[in-house]
């Protein structure tokens, strides 16, 4: 049988993409060189080859969760009507995103904060602050055009936003929740509406319409 040999840049991501399974099946402590090369067939000299330690494997996997964060961002802001459309649009992504990945990205990122290395630990902190930035970005424009309470904190609103969405998924992951993850995204938003200062009644589609009487009480 003749093995054709892959590109460096695809075999990496093979051995990521392998990598990213054992930790969201298995845990992040049985990461290894050995578990790596099991799984896709190769032998530990071969991940060697393309990656000097387990360090640099979750490094790379790290860069792909900061992509797939603001790639969510960027996917949701696109043709969204409004900043707040484009809030709740990065809200349902990411739990259509859990159910296509298992829960991938907010699950590596807590699993290699679990590991205790300093160095992955400032990477998956930045790899966090990029993302609550592109949050606060959004909530700014929000807040700029009425949708949200004037006086929001934006940085809170970003954390809570985010704790929502990693906390759910987590849950979910851990099978906490039999329903498909993507069914409670409405009753989070609204909870989410209620907290920054939004009102829901007669929401459509995440749009929110201000009754007469609301625009007398304001």
């Amino acid at each position: 049988m003749v093995h054709t040999r892959a590109s460096s840049g695809v075999r990496q991501h093979q051995i990521v993409d392998a990598a990213r399974k054992i930790i969201t099946q298995r845990g992040a402590e049985h990461l290894t060189i050995q578990a790596v090369a099991e799984a896709i067939g190769l032998s530990e000299a071969a991940i060697y080859r393309h990656f000097p330690g387990k360090r640099e494997i979750l490094l790379l996997m790290l860069r792909d969760v900061e992509q797939d964060l603001l790639e969510a961002v960027n996917a949701a802001e696109r043709g969204a009507p409004s900043p707040l459309n484009k809030l709740r649009n990065i809200m349902k992504g990411h739990f259509s995103h859990a159910e296509r990945r298992r829960g991938f990205s907010f699950l590596v990122v807590e699993e290699v904060l679990s590991l205790g290395d300093p160095d992955l630990s400032q990477r998956a902190s930045e790899v966090v602050d990029c993302y609550l930035e592109a949050l606060n970005r959004v909530l700014r424009e929000a807040q700029e055009g009425g949708e949200v309470r004037g006086d929001l904190d934006l940085d809170a609103a970003a954390a809570l936003f985010f704790g929502i969405v990693q906390g759910t998924i987590t849950l979910w992951q851990l099978g906490h929740h039999r329903s498909p993850v993507e069914q409670q995204e409405a009753a989070l938003w609204s909870l989410y509406c209620d907290a920054v200062g939004v009102s829901t009644r007669g929401s459509r589609n995440g749009t929110t319409v201000v009754s007469e009487q609301e625009k007398g009480q304001r």
